[in-house]
């Protein structure tokens, strides 16, 4: 309901992996803001290497069925360039989460996640720090903080 370049900020954190259409989203964020307004943004991002990717969000897909797709940091910079976007200012951070804890309130077979977390190839696990302790798994999932302006 926002006019066009209205709007000074707009803020998104643990959000963006379940939008369906992420260009769409920034379309609309673009039309609301004002020039040289900012963007700022923290979600969860895969790893750059496809297969550790594929396997991160088939997981999140697994647990979460909202969940649409962690993207690759180098997606998210091209999406927003073409969006009319210039990332400022950006971190990296990661999302530090125990498994049992991750998995008490979703709908799943969590016993069939928990062995594909002990049984996943050595470059996933090393990608996400993932870590048998007590009983429980710590793992990680890396995130992105960024500043983008409106061009």
């Amino acid at each position: 309901p926002f006019t066009d370049q209205s709007v000074d900020l707009v803020s998104s954190s643990a959000s963006a992996h379940h939008f369906r259409d992420f260009e769409k989203v920034l379309h609309e964020v673009h039309r609301v803001l004002k020039i040289g307004g900012s963007l700022l943004m923290a979600d969860s991002v895969a790893p750059e290497q496809d297969d550790i990717a594929s396997w991160m969000n088939n997981i999140e897909r697994r647990r979460d069925f909202s969940h649409i797709e962690s993207r690759k940091i180098s997606a998210i910079t091209k999406i927003l360039n073409d969006s009319g976007f210039r990332v400022t200012n950006d971190d990296y951070q990661r999302i530090y989460l125990r498994f049992n804890e991750w998995t008490a309130h979703a709908n799943l077979e969590a016993e069939t996640l928990r062995r594909d977390f002990l049984e996943a190839p050595d470059a996933t696990r090393e990608a996400f720090q993932i870590a048998p302790v007590h009983g429980n798994i710590t793992f990680s999932w890396p995130c992105w903080v960024f500043r983008a302006i409106k061009r």
